[in-house]
């Protein structure tokens, strides 16, 4: 409590601006402490296809919308999927590049689930990023294979960002620059005053500073730099200013309970979503 207004209008001094809000009340901004801007920013609207489980509670829609966009794009181009989280749908199990290949057999397909850590491809989509079954697994990432070294179309973690690459490229750099303008808006739109991106890689680094040096900036931004394969950083804790600052590093240790990937010292359990949905083997730990 403030006090009476008599009481708070005594402490005016000779410069104190006075704004009549007319009735409304004025709150702190709100601080999201774990986002991920700029790359939200790029899943939103065409070309990506947004297939949320709140957007798409049955999976038969989510197939039908896939369908859908796979029938206009023409051949060759990236047909994106964003938010598909198997765990979810009752019975249903996770794509196979075979399963990916009959449904876009001229288009480079990928499916990122919601949690972000686990990305299906069709062969298309592993030829456009020149990944084959000699291709080694890229740090803090993984290529599944079956037992005869066959990829199954599943990647997880930092391989999920190769086979983006490619389709991320395309955009250029204007593409990136846009999608962060675009999150930014909408975070401030709901209120927030700060936000956190807990996955700064070294590329996005710059596409924050010129967008706040380009005075756009509705929001501060604070981060946390991913660690490189040599455990270097792209900038040393603390740097930054109060707009754009660097809190701490991300130190990738394991992955998501959704994704089968996260160490556990007992094994998941044996039953028909660890088993027929994830595609774990039995007693995974």
């Amino acid at each position: 409590d403030l006090g009476a207004q008599e009481e708070v209008f005594a402490c005016r001094g000779a410069n104190t601006r006075i704004q009549d809000l007319e009735g409304k009340t004025l709150l702190p901004g709100f601080v999201h402490p774990h986002s991920h801007p700029i790359l939200t920013g790029m899943y939103q609207g065409a070309p990506t296809l947004d297939a949320r489980f709140f957007l798409n509670p049955d999976y038969a829609l989510v197939e039908q919308r896939m369908r859908e966009c796979i029938a206009q794009a023409k051949p060759g181009e990236y047909v994106v999927v964003f938010g598909v989280e198997y765990l979810f749908y009752k019975g249903q199990r996770e794509l196979s590049m075979e399963d990916m290949d009959r449904l876009a057999p001229h288009n480079p397909l990928l499916v990122h689930v919601n949690n972000c850590h686990t990305i299906y491809g069709n062969r298309l989509a592993f030829e456009r990023a020149g990944v084959d079954e000699r291709t080694p697994d890229p740090f803090q990432g993984v290529f599944v294979r079956h037992a005869s070294g066959k990829l199954t179309g599943k990647a997880l973690e930092q391989a999920n960002k190769v086979l983006l690459a490619p389709y991320w490229a395309e955009g250029g750099t204007e593409r990136w620059r846009r999608a962060l303008r675009s999150q930014m808006r909408l975070e401030a739109e709901a209120g927030y005053t700060t936000t956190a991106d807990l996955g700064m890689r070294q590329d996005y680094v710059e596409h924050y500073r010129d967008y706040v040096a380009s005075g756009e900036a509705l929001a501060r931004i604070a981060y946390y730099d991913m660690m490189r394969p040599d455990g270097s950083t792209s900038s040393l804790p603390g740097s930054g200013d109060d707009h754009f600052r660097q809190v701490g590093v991300k130190i990738w240790s394991d992955g998501s309970p959704y994704s089968g990937n996260i160490w556990l010292s007992r094994p998941y359990r044996n039953n028909s979503v660890t088993l027929e949905v994830m595609g774990l083997p039995r007693d995974c730990t």
